[in-house]
Order: C-alpha cells, then sequence, then structure tokens
C-alpha cells in the first residue's frame, strides 16, 4: 500500500492552503497579491510542494463552512397576522398599500389580463428610521393573505466572493415555489448602493446588485410576486433600481403627524392602568418629529418611571408626571422632520450617501 503523498506543515504552508482553497472555492484570482504574498512566505520556507491530502481537507472544510452558512437565506411567513389595523398609517400611504393588496386579487388579475395591463411589481418604502417599514410591508401581506418573505440587504453580503449572487438566487427560487407572496427586503441600501468596480470586494457586491435586478425582471414572468424594499437612505441607492419596472412606485413614510403620534400612544399604553383624565393629545403635541419607534420607548421609558414611583399597587397608574419626566429623558429636536429637511439634514445625508460610495470602493466626488 502506497502512503499518501507527506511533507512536513509550517505556518506558512498553512496560510498557503488557505488561501489556494479559499480561492478555488469563491473563484477568486489566483494571482492577487494576497496569494502571490502567501506563495512568496512559504517558498522562503522550502515547503511549497503542499500535500496533496492537506489540500483536498482544506477544500473540503471551505466547502462544508460554506454550505452552513447559507444554509438558511431569509425568513418566511406563510400566514400573516398582521392587519392595516394593526399598525398606525397615514390615510394617504394606506391608499397606496390598499392598490397592492387589491393588485393581488383575482378579480383585479382578471381586470388586467383582459386590458392587457402590467401591472407595478417593485414598491419602495423610503423615509427617515423607526417609522414602521417593515410592519407596514407586513401588513400588506397580511391583507393581501399571502405567504411574506423577508431578508435584510446585508444577508446578501456574505464572507465569500461569490456568494451573494448564489444567495439572491435561491431567496427568489423559494419565493416562486410559494407564490403569490410579498417578498420584503429591508435594508436595501446594504445592497443596492450605487456600482463601482474599484476592487475585489465592490465587484462582488455589484454582481450580487445586476443578479438582484435580474431577478426583478423575472417577475414579469410570474405575476404573482411583488416586491417591496424599505431604506433610510435612497439617494444612495443605484439608478437602476428606480428606474421604472423595478422600484418604479415609491412610497415616502414620514414621521407621524400629531393625530397619528396620539394613535401610536394609544395603542402602546392599551391595557395599562392610567390616572383619570390623561390626555394623550397633549403629549402627542409635545412630541413633534419623534418617530414611532422613539414614541414607543417614551411610554416603556413612562411605565419604568411609573414603576420606580409607585410604593403600593394602587398607586401603579401612569401620570402626566411620569410622561414629563420620561420626555425630558428622550426628547429630540421637534424640529428634525423629514418633511422639510433642513440644509444639516441634507449635508448629513449627502455625507452618508459619499461614505456608502467610498467604502464600497467608488470615489468620493469633490463637488
Amino acid at each position: 500500500m502506497k502512503k499518501a503523498p507527506y511533507i512536513a506543515i509550517t505556518v506558512a504552508t498553512l496560510i498557503l492552503l488557505a488561501s489556494i482553497a479559499s480561492a478555488v472555492i469563491v473563484n477568486t484570482d489566483l494571482l492577487s497579491p494576497a496569494v502571490i504574498s502567501n506563495l512568496y512566505l512559504a517558498s522562503m520556507t522550502g515547503y511549497i510542494a503542499l500535500s496533496a491530502v492537506a489540500v483536498i481537507l482544506g477544500i473540503v472544510s471551505l466547502t462544508f463552512n460554506t454550505f452552513l452558512n447559507q444554509n438558511e437565506i431569509g425568513s418566511i411567513e406563510l400566514e400573516v397576522k398582521t392587519k392595516f389595523s394593526d399598525v398606525v398609517i397615514p390615510n394617504e400611504v394606506k391608499e397606496q398599500l390598499e392598490i397592492i393588496c387589491g393588485n393581488m386579487s383575482e378579480d383585479k388579475k382578471s381586470k388586467f389580463k383582459i386590458l392587457n395591463c402590467k401591472q407595478p411589481k417593485g414598491y419602495l418604502l423610503y423615509g427617515p428610521p423607526g417609522n414602521g417599514k417593515t410592519s407596514i410591508a407586513r401588513a400588506v401581506a397580511g391583507e393581501a393573505k399571502v405567504p411574506f418573505f423577508s431578508i435584510s440587504g446585508s444577508d446578501f453580503v456574505k464572507e465569500y466572493v461569490g456568494s451573494g449572487v448564489r444567495c439572491v438566487k435561491e431567496f427568489f427560487a423559494k419565493a416562486r415555489q410559494n407564490a403569490p407572496c410579498i417578498v420584503f427586503i429591508d435594508e436595501m441600501d446594504a445592497i443596492g448602493t450605487k456600482r463601482t468596480f474599484g476592487n475585489s470586494v465592490s465587484q462582488d457586491r455589484a454582481q450580487t446588485l445586476t443578479r438582484l435586478l435580474i431577478e426583478m425582471d423575472g417577475f414579469k414572468e410570474n405575476k404573482d410576486i411583488v416586491i417591496i424594499a424599505a431604506t433610510n437612505c435612497i439617494e444612495a441607492l443605484d439608478p437602476a433600481l428606480l428606474r421604472e419596472g423595478r422600484f418604479s412606485e415609491k412610497i415616502f413614510i414620514d414621521f407621524p403627524d400629531c393625530n397619528s403620534r396620539n394613535q401610536i400612544l394609544e395603542k402602546n399604553i392599551n391595557s395599562t392602568p392610567c390616572e383619570e383624565g390623561l390626555n394623550l393629545k397633549e403629549i402627542a403635541e409635545k412630541t413633534e418629529g419623534f418617530s414611532g419607534a422613539k414614541l414607543s420607548y417614551l411610554v416603556d421609558k413612562a411605565k419604568l418611571i411609573a414603576a420606580n414611583r409607585a410604593k403600593e399597587e394602587k398607586e401603579l397608574k401612569l401620570t402626566i408626571e411620569d410622561f414629563n419626566t420620561a420626555f425630558e429623558k428622550v426628547k429630540v429636536n421637534p424640529h428634525l422632520s423629514e418633511a422639510q429637511p433642513s440644509d444639516s439634514i441634507q449635508n448629513m445625508s449627502n455625507a452618508l450617501s459619499n461614505f456608502i460610495t467610498y467604502v464600497s470602493g467608488g470615489i468620493v466626488p469633490t463637488s
């Protein structure tokens, strides 16, 4: 019996093994600076002839690790219980969302077919963070009575080059198997930033985005899938995403107005004992510029203050003083409204867009 080929394993040899094996797995450039430097390091030690067994084991190990990392892609809710009544939505936004639900009904589909009409396939929810974009998308699926596929854009950005493209293909393949359905991509700017080709990382992101665009174009053949995406930074998105036929329908989700803030407060104190005559409208009026998430945090803070204040169980009631104390702890600038952005907010948005372009391999504009 022949012995398996053997060499002394050094640190440099292991580094070389990892470089070559990972290059084989992810289809990267074998002549990249990283691989060349490792080859040189290994050659200096005199152990350039790697063991065939070690190479095979290294490739198998990396392949298995890649498989484990990609086994679960996104999440699915076959039966969504969230409805529009569970989420505070402005009337003008609700009307646009109801159109999405109506377009997925069998009655509307038959009308589209008769008129040879192409219904919108992509909807982009954009606006400041903390205002319930994910809950709104889930409510659309609940009202339409279809499965809800959700994933974060950052989930497509994987450790291995080329993995993002495979993730996109597998995720949308699952969606097609469960059509009709709603596909929701949160943090769209994590995958959909403007494409650049400065290095291998930016090239991989560009390829992942290109695959996403191909999948969206494929929805024209499957009229039972609607994709909804959410972003806090629409300025950073690639123009190809925003053109007609893809995310042509854009819905702005702003900070809640006074009436909406009052409704959010009511939902958050539901079943909570309150002092008689607690005026939520007064609280809603003084919380201009608060997001839905900030309002929920305000209520939780007031409840904690009430719990620490009360010495007896009968005193466990939310009071206006509890809210006033909580407000002083979490208040924000009331003028920070996305509806009327100040110059400083616009500058911050532009700076963020430039930064995202920079870290993805692009060039920051000089003007």
